[in-house]
């Protein structure tokens, strides 16, 4: 992951684990999470029935520590858990340490470009 302030005085480069179906395109941030919680979709519970219905910020949530939401539905950019594998269907997922510094650069409304 690339990102650019706005000025272009900040420069990150970021290694991340994408999702199952992310697509190309545009879309800004539309919220900020510092300790989110997690739901997961319908989708994901009828493929694993053992799914809570909601996970509680903290260790064991797949979101991590921070959490970007972006404009397309379900679509976020968020920390991980001890587990990277247990991440969120339709996200892209950092390590906490990144998306912490990531979450303090990015403000709401910034541009999100998926290619």
């Amino acid at each position: 992951m690339h990102f650019w302030s706005p000025q272009g005085e900040v420069y990150r480069l970021y290694p991340l684990l994408a999702g199952q179906g992310l697509r190309s395109g545009e879309t800004r941030v539309i919220r900020k999470i510092e300790g989110p919680t997690w739901r997961p979709s319908s989708r994901m519970r009828s493929r694993d029935p053992r799914l809570p219905a909601l996970v509680p910020p903290g260790p064991g949530n797949p979101l991590g520590s921070h959490a970007l939401y972006l404009a397309v539905e379900g679509l976020r950019i968020h920390g991980v858990a001890e587990d990277p594998q247990a991440r969120a269907d339709e996200s892209i997922a950092l390590a906490n340490a990144h998306i912490a510094e990531l979450f303090s650069l990015v403000r709401v409304g910034a541009p999100v470009r998926l290619i």
